[in-house]
């Protein structure tokens, strides 16, 4: 596949990443991302593997069952798409938001092998039972872990 081929596919996926995260609570991350992905947020976390990432977005989805982001950017290069987003929570209130940028990195097939997630961890914290459900998982904690 020639780069703006890719780069076109690339766009398409992150689209569908978006459409899962808003729709199908943690399915986006089974559906696009590889398994042994490695999920960067810095100063907050990082992530390696899909069965922790499936474990951690499942909390989130309990703590969080409202949320959704808006795509306000995409910039692709090659295997990379770097997203800005807004992510909105209703049950935060009606005019909660916070931004957030990530960066993802493509393999041939279309699924991430690398994203690397900026984001305000004040804003969006991790739910209070995220330590126990990803107990035993690959999770580095880059806070203080969650009691």
């Amino acid at each position: 596949m020639d780069q703006p081929d890719r780069r076109e596919r690339n766009l398409q996926r992150v689209q569908r990443w978006a459409e899962l995260y808003n729709n199908e609570g943690s399915k986006f991350v089974s559906e696009c991302y590889v398994e042994d992905v490695t999920v960067d947020c810095p100063g907050a976390l990082i992530i390696h593997g899909r069965r922790a990432f499936t474990a951690i977005e499942d909390a989130v989805c309990v703590a969080a069952p409202k949320r959704w982001f808006r795509i306000d950017r995409t910039i692709a290069d090659g295997d990379v798409v770097m997203v800005q987003a807004t992510l909105f929570d209703p049950d935060q209130g009606d005019d909660f938001s916070t931004r957030f940028c990530a960066v993802l990195t493509f393999n041939d097939d279309g699924l991430v092998v690398n994203d690397t997630t900026y984001l305000d961890p004040a804003r969006w914290p991790m739910p209070a039972d995220i330590a126990e459900r990803v107990e035993g998982l690959d999770v580095e904690w880059k806070v203080p872990e969650p009691a």
